[in-house]
C-alpha cells in the first residue's frame, strides 16, 4: 500500500494540471485487481477528475478499450480515436472552460441498501445511463469482526437484477453489505462493452469503490 500512496502524492503534484487517463487494461487477467487501485490513485481516490483534491484535470477512461495485441503494448490501445475524443471533449470543458460538453460518464450519486428487499440501489449522475451488460459490480460483506477497508477479503460479484434510466439494482441477498465497487478489475471488460454508460454521450463510467460499515449506506 505504501507504493498505492506514494502513487497518490505524485498524482496531486505533478498531474494537478490538466491531463490524465485511465489505464487501460494491459493483460487478459480477469482476477488480477491490480491496476484497480493504480487507476483509483490517478484521481486521487476520489473516482472521477476535476476534483478537490485535483482541481484543474481532466481524464480519459479507458478501461473498456483492452488491445493485448498491439504492437506498441497492450498497455497502448490502438484505438486512439477512442481515447482522443474523450480528451478532447474533457479538455475543452477544463481547460478551456467551455460550457455545453458532456464530458464525464455516470458516476454514483447515492447508495440505497433496502435490507427488507436485500437488494441495493446505485443511482447515478450524468444520466439517462446505458446498460450493456450486466456484470462487473461487486459487494463485500461484513461481519461484527470485519469492516469492508482496503482488505480485498469479503468481496463477491453480485447479480444485477434490474436497472433503469438513472440506476442499477444489485442483489445482496445473505449479505450485510459494507461497500460495493464496480470494474475492479485489471481487464475489466470487453472492448466498448463495460456495464454503465452516459447514453448520450457515449461515455462508460469509471471504476469506483464504497467501503465502509452498513451503517453508511443511506
Amino acid at each position: 500500500m505504501k507504493n498505492i500512496r506514494r502513487e497518490v502524492d505524485v498524482v496531486r503534484d505533478y498531474l494537478n494540471q490538466y491531463t490524465a487517463g485511465i489505464l487501460a487494461p494491459s493483460r487478459f487477467d480477469p482476477n488480477s485487481k491490480y491496476f484497480s487501485d493504480l487507476r483509483w490513485s490517478q484521481t486521487a481516490e476520489v473516482g472521477y477528475v476535476p476534483n478537490s483534491k485535483m482541481r484543474n484535470t481532466f481524464m480519459a477512461v479507458a478501461i473498456d478499450l483492452p488491445d493485448f495485441q498491439s504492437p506498441y503494448g497492450a498497455i497502448h490501445p490502438r484505438y486512439k480515436h477512442d481515447i482522443a475524443r474523450r480528451l478532447g471533449l474533457s479538455s475543452l470543458a477544463v481547460a478551456y472552460q467551455q460550457a455545453g460538453f458532456d464530458y464525464q460518464g455516470p458516476f454514483p450519486v447515492s447508495y440505497k441498501l433496502d435490507r427488507t428487499a436485500s437488494h441495493i440501489i446505485i443511482e447515478f449522475d450524468h444520466t439517462p445511463i446505458e446498460i450493456r451488460v450486466k456484470t462487473g459490480f461487486e459487494i463485500c460483506c461484513t461481519t461484527k469482526d470485519f469492516i469492508c477497508k482496503e482488505t480485498d477479503s469479503g468481496w463477491k460479484n453480485a447479480t444485477m437484477t434490474s436497472h433503469s434510466t438513472t440506476s442499477v439494482t444489485l442483489d445482496a441477498h445473505n449479505c450485510s453489505v459494507g461497500g460495493v465497487r464496480y470494474a475492479w478489475r485489471e481487464s475489466p471488460c470487453a472492448l466498448r462493452k463495460c456495464a454503465v454508460y452516459g447514453r448520450k454521450s457515449n461515455l462508460p463510467a469509471p471504476p469506483f469503490k464504497f467501503a465502509g460499515s452498513p451503517q453508511l449506506f443511506v
